[in-house]
């Protein structure tokens, strides 16, 4: 297994199934900002609702061969295993990222369990093999990966805006970093006090900056 984020920002993805995993599946798509079509007979209220709000697609109707066709990624959650089991051939065929969200033995990609805050996107995965020890992991680290971080984050990329421009070699810039985030810092950002935070980290952008121009001098 290979560790890999997926953009897909405007990517057209496909759900085989309307039931309340289909639900889920379309609920992490819309949150990678995916364009979400739902293929199934039936789907949940949940689905309907998302329908309605005209955040997803639904093709009212079974699987039928080439109804894969053309999307980037494929969710095969259906009821009904035959039909799973054929869309992911096909797909597989096609060269599609492919997922079988209960044979990942059908599938060329798993799906972890997740914690998201803001930009901040952690996964933990087991390859398939126990998946309801993933699913602890997540509800453990969820209680301490706490909103604060994701809004960290965006602080952490304004500077590191100001780093790159005010540091020009690479080399300094991850110098930098390496010695950055300190345990203080991140013991404000842990506590909820992102602009402590951030000040404390701009003083010793200054100071690292001050530092590189009294050596190259």
């Amino acid at each position: 297994m290979y560790p890999i984020n997926l953009l897909l920002d405007n990517c057209p993805c496909l759900i085989i199934g309307g039931g309340n995993v289909a639900f889920q599946k379309a609920k992490g798509l819309l949150a990678a900002n995916a364009v979400v079509t739902v293929l199934a007979p039936e789907i949940c209220p949940q689905l309907q609702n998302l329908v309605q709000a005209g955040q997803i697609i639904w093709q009212q109707r079974p699987y039928t061969p080439g109804a894969e066709a053309g999307y980037t990624l494929l969710l095969c959650c259906a009821g009904d295993s035959t039909a799973n089991a054929a869309a992911a051939k096909a797909a597989l065929a096609r060269g599609q990222l492919v997922n079988v969200c209960d044979k990942p033995e059908e599938s060329n990609w798993t799906t972890p369990s997740v914690i998201r805050r803001g930009p901040l996107l952690c996964t933990i995965s087991t390859n398939g093999q126990a998946p309801a020890f993933s699913r602890w992991l997540r509800l453990h680290w969820e209680e301490k990966l706490t909103p604060a971080y994701g809004e960290w984050i965006e602080r952490l990329a304004a500077i590191r805006a100001e780093a790159q421009s005010s540091l020009t070699s690479s080399q300094a810039r991850q110098a930098f970093w390496r010695q950055a985030l300190t345990d203080d810092i991140m013991a404000l950002v842990a506590e909820g006090d992102q602009a402590a935070a951030e000040a404390l980290l701009r003083q010793k952008l200054q100071h690292f900056c001050e530092e590189v121009q009294h050596e190259n001098h």
